[in-house]
């Protein structure tokens, strides 16, 4: 059985709907969806603020583009199967 993808949310939508999400800034975006999408601006101001991020569970996108993240979540999903 391969995993398949039935939704995609993001923590900072309205309703958690990520079709209508629109970043203020693309290329500063950080969202949570089961794990973490950031940008590299984003991981740059954290470490200016905090000294510091955590990398795992973190999937590092140029900018924000909902489709390329969907056909990567897609992409990875496709290479996970099990028995059940």
């Amino acid at each position: 059985m391969t995993a398949t993808i039935k939704k995609i949310e993001i923590t900072e939508a309205a309703n958690l709907d990520a079709t209508h999400f629109k970043p203020d800034d693309p290329e500063d975006f950080i969202g949570t969806f089961g794990f973490t999408v950031c940008t590299p601006k984003r991981l740059e101001k954290l470490c200016e603020k905090d000294g510091f991020v955590w990398g795992r569970h973190h999937l590092v996108v140029p900018h924000f583009n909902l489709e390329k993240i969907r056909s990567i979540f897609t992409k990875f999903a496709n290479n996970c199967s099990a028995q059940t």
